[in-house]
């Protein structure tokens, strides 16, 4: 459970464009020389941080993470019960301007699926403020600036948590999610990803589930800690990460 990315740590997973300096919540390379990219979203976006720090250990690279936990992408708020969050979408107008300033060689934009919000958090969206829409607006803007825009595909939504199915059973096969499970529902990213033309779509899920079953343990290495990758599963995509967005 403490196997956790590099956003975990002081202010980088709750990025707040008001209060976080532009210099801080930078990772790889040191050359001021080497590309940048720019990683932005909730928490599932700062899960990619850590494989891109490795990738820059073999191809020069300089991460900016700009990664809010609960809080995608979007500039549609998400709605609790009885609460709008208003905030979220807020900062993200002014995280998007400050990305356009900043003039990376990539955005790398990444966000849990709606249903997983629903099932984590109890969160949606309004109808007349579809979580859709608020990515088309973000992505739009970024691409309108003429950036570099990649968008990656959610990886599966395990069933239950993994860490506990292993305390409790010790067999990885019952702590297995069926692939049609882990991969239902609309990954409403890359669908808004698919309107706004130019932003390029990854999709690493081949790596998770292989028949029909996202299995709980790859290469004797656990997947999950929660929703969240392992940091050291995570770390381990960052070749085929690379190849994916033509790094290097």
């Amino acid at each position: 459970m403490q196997d956790l990315p590099a956003t975990s740590a002081g202010a980088c997973g709750v990025y707040d464009p008001a209060t976080v300096p532009d210099t801080d919540c930078w990772f790889g390379s040191q050359d001021q020389e080497a590309p940048v990219v720019v990683v932005v979203g909730d928490s599932h976006a700062g899960q990619f941080v850590d494989p891109l720090v490795a990738v820059s250990k073999k191809i020069p690279l300089r991460i900016h993470a700009m990664v809010r936990n609960g809080c995608p992408f979007a500039l549609t708020p998400p709605r609790s019960a009885d609460t709008v969050y208003a905030n979220c979408s807020a900062q993200n107008a002014v995280t998007a301007e400050k990305i356009i300033v900043q003039k990376p060689d990539l955005v790398l934009v990444a966000g849990m699926r709606e249903d997983g919000y629903r099932k984590a958090l109890g969160w949606h969206w309004a109808p007349e403020s579809p979580l859709a829409d608020g990515y088309i607006q973000s992505l739009s803007r970024l691409r309108g600036a003429g950036l570099r825009v990649a968008v990656i595909a959610d990886p599966p939504y395990p069933g239950g948590n993994p860490v506990e199915c292993l305390q409790k059973h010790g067999k990885q096969d019952q702590c297995a999610t069926a692939a049609a499970e882990a991969l239902a529902g609309t990954d409403t990213l890359v669908d808004a990803a698919g309107s706004v033309p130019g932003v390029e779509t990854i999709d690493l899920s081949r790596h998770f589930c292989r028949d029909g079953v996202c299995p709980a343990v790859i290469g004797n290495v656990l997947v999950y800690r929660d929703n969240h990758m392992t940091n050291t599963f995570a770390k381990s995509l960052a070749p085929d990460l690379a190849v994916a967005l033509r790094l290097g």
